[in-house]
């Protein structure tokens, strides 16, 4: 059996323990400060200056507008597939017809809500989709059910294209291979959550009783980092790993794609992660694991990663570009609808001809996400530390560290984005 997929495990695990350390940097800069900032670009403010504060919003309005693509690709493909599975065919099954529905008659009106407390049902669908995906993965791999209908002479096989079935004795060149390179980038966008770690960090003070009990909440705060990401890489760790025993290098970026639009399990799978991109809201008063303090925004309480909120994410933070470049700007809800509708209007456009979500994630991980999950936080502990001086040693390892990460972002970023686009053009 080939370890293409199988020698990535080792990646994920380095990759896991730097992004690790760069969010809990996030959380001792927020720590260290009197003033506490709210938003990654207070704590730039605070460490780099107000000059350079606009290269946080340009990253994060990249970031997210690349993740709402992403989504926005995924959707196409989610329901085109189940319209398939139902016997659809024609435009009642094309995924740019069901790219604009969905937009048009879910997306923007959910982007234009001033509160997302509507989406608190949608929400329970997220871990219960991971569970059951996870369950419909490990049973359809045949090296764990040898009666899988993925395996020889399985009776879906035949309804799969060429790049949907199973391709084993591929070859590997292990950590050093141009698809590690890749694996840096996706991995950056798996983590997504760096751009709100002082939103976390305050949320778990006011679980710890407010901010003069931040002592505490530091700890708590790194428990809570450290057992959030470590599940975060088992479960993609596992479906890797499933992914791989299943179809070997014929993969998919995103594996639910290769299973047969005949498979009823599949659809049920494609169904929950379609519900769970569209919303996903969680009204929380104690905090019981990581995913119950993403996203601590303007909204409400916490707000999971959907597709409504990475839209209106990428708006904020175009609205405040735009308040730096002129601060008598006014802004107004009708402002908000006309920027949430061009926004979704470019997004729409370029969803219509982007089909490899692979592709978006690994352009959007290298380049946006690179900056904000290693070179950006590493910047700003090399600018605290110099100020605040210090000589032992640990300190001075950690400076040297922290360079390397500002290297290792940097090289990263270019040449991860350059593997993507060459592994797209010469697969």
């Amino acid at each position: 059996m080939s370890l293409k997929r199988g020698t990535r495990l080792t990646s994920c695990f380095r990759i896991d323990s730097v992004v690790i350390d760069t969010f809990g940097l996030y959380g001792r800069l927020v720590h260290g400060l009197s003033t506490h900032p709210q938003s990654l670009g207070e704590l730039w403010r605070e460490e780099m200056g107000e000059s350079s504060a606009w290269i946080i919003s340009f990253a994060s309005v990249a970031f997210c507008f690349g993740a709402a693509l992403s989504y926005s690709v995924l959707l196409g493909d989610t329901f085109s597939a189940m319209a398939q599975t139902v016997g659809l065919s024609g435009l009642c099954a094309s995924r740019r017809i069901w790219i604009l529905l969905l937009t048009g008659t879910i997306i923007f009106p959910l982007c234009s809500m001033t509160s997302l407390l509507a989406l608190a049902p949608l929400s329970k669908t997220g871990v219960f989709g991971i569970l059951v995906t996870m369950t419909v993965l490990g049973w359809r791999c045949p090296s764990i059910n040898p009666f899988s209908p993925y395996g020889t002479g399985g009776r879906y096989l035949e309804s799969l294209s060429l790049n949907q079935v199973p391709r084993f004795n591929t070859i590997s060149r292990g950590f050093g291979s141009p698809y590690s390179l890749i694996l840096c980038g996706m991995a950056a966008f798996a983590y997504l959550g760096h751009f709100s770690a002082p939103n976390f960090y305050h949320a778990v003070c006011e679980e710890e009783g407010g901010e003069e009990e931040c002592t505490s909440s530091l700890r708590s705060y790194f428990k809570v980092t450290c057992r959030g990401f470590a599940s975060v890489t088992m479960i993609n760790c596992l479906a890797m790993i499933f992914g791989f025993l299943t179809f070997g290098g014929n993969s998919s970026g995103i594996v639910i794609n290769n299973f047969s639009t005949l498979d009823p399990m599949a659809s049920l799978c494609r169904l929950l992660l379609g519900l769970c991109v569209i919303g996903g809201y969680r009204k929380s008063k104690k905090i019981r694991c990581f995913a119950d303090i993403v996203q601590r925004s303007h909204y409400d309480n916490s707000l999971r990663f959907s597709a409504a909120f990475l839209i209106a994410a990428c708006r904020e933070e175009l609205l405040a570009l735009w308040r730096m470049r002129d601060y008598r700007a006014k802004r107004t809800p009708q402002l908000e609808k006309h920027v949430t509708a061009g926004l979704l209007l470019v997004l729409t456009a370029i969803s219509f001809f982007m089909t490899n979500v692979g592709f978006v994630v690994g352009i959007n991980g290298a380049l946006a996400g690179s900056s904000l999950v290693y070179v950006f936080p590493a910047l700003m502990f090399l600018n605290n530390s110099k100020r605040h001086g210090g000589t032992a040693f640990i300190q001075r390892l950690e400076r040297w560290l922290c360079r390397f990460l500002v290297g290792f972002g940097i090289l990263g970023a270019i040449s991860g984005a350059g593997a993507v686009v060459v592994n797209s053009l010469l697969p």
